[in-house]
């Protein structure tokens, strides 16, 4: 009887949990500007109405058509914006590097959050240029403002951003990783915006998972029907 126990619970805890679906809601806003700081907005909203899940790190990446302008000395163009943060309560940490700049520098920048739960906005502000090399003269300067002021679907068509989130049960554990290619988004665009959704429908189990709690429900049928014949042991 023990060694049917031992199946019984060996078959519960592998049983199918059924995931409960999260959003990720981003937005990247173009800030233009004059001679100064332009600060492009990147805001992410979490949202898993059921409690569940919480953010514990994101992973962002530039597309490659794309360089982040972050002081007047760099290799962008015209309006340039220092790396700034808006945390919203998410307990934002940075993870590794801070971004660099220009062509080789870094394109990716890692957060962990200890508090990045349902409803909350995180954001990140930072300017962002065409990788593009402009001639001198006025046909120069013309390419300049082009590669500086982005339009959403230059944005996106450049690459936009690759996002990686690492998803955790409440209180920690259970940690899943989901990546999002920005080629594999549907966006919605306008002319100094550009936003999508990252999302996960509600999970199904693996064909494994199903096996052992059918096994678990068959032993607890027989043991129960053991009982009746036999009575307790």
């Amino acid at each position: 009887m023990q060694f049917r126990s031992a199946l019984l619970l060996t078959a519960c805890l592998f049983a199918p949990v059924f995931g409960a679906p999260f959003q990720m809601n981003f937005t990247w806003t173009a800030v233009a500007g004059a001679n100064g700081n332009s600060a492009d907005r990147f805001a992410f909203q979490f949202s898993n109405p059921s409690g569940q899940w919480q953010v514990s790190q994101m992973e962002v990446t530039l597309g490659r058509g794309m360089i982040y302008d972050l002081s007047n000395l760099g290799a962008g163009y015209l309006t340039w914006g220092p790396l700034a943060f808006s945390d919203g309560g998410a307990g934002s940490s940075i993870l590794g590097a801070p971004l660099g700049e220009g062509v080789d520098g870094n394109r990716t920048i890692t957060w962990n959050f200890t508090n990045f739960v349902d409803g909350i906005t995180f954001g990140y502000r930072a300017d962002v240029d065409e990788a593009r090399m402009c001639p001198g003269g006025i046909a120069g300067l013309i390419c300049q403002v082009n590669a500086d002021s982005i339009s959403g679907v230059g944005f996106v068509s450049r690459g936009a951003i690759a996002v990686t989130l690492t998803i955790e049960a409440m209180g920690g554990g259970g940690a899943r990783i989901y990546t999002f290619p920005a080629s594999e988004q549907m966006w919605n665009l306008s002319l100094a915006t550009a936003s999508t959704t990252y999302s996960v429908p509600e999970e199904t189990p693996e064909p494994a998972a199903w096996i052992l709690t059918a096994t678990g429900l068959l032993l607890l049928h027989y043991r129960r029907r053991h009982r009746v014949r036999h009575g307790p042991e």
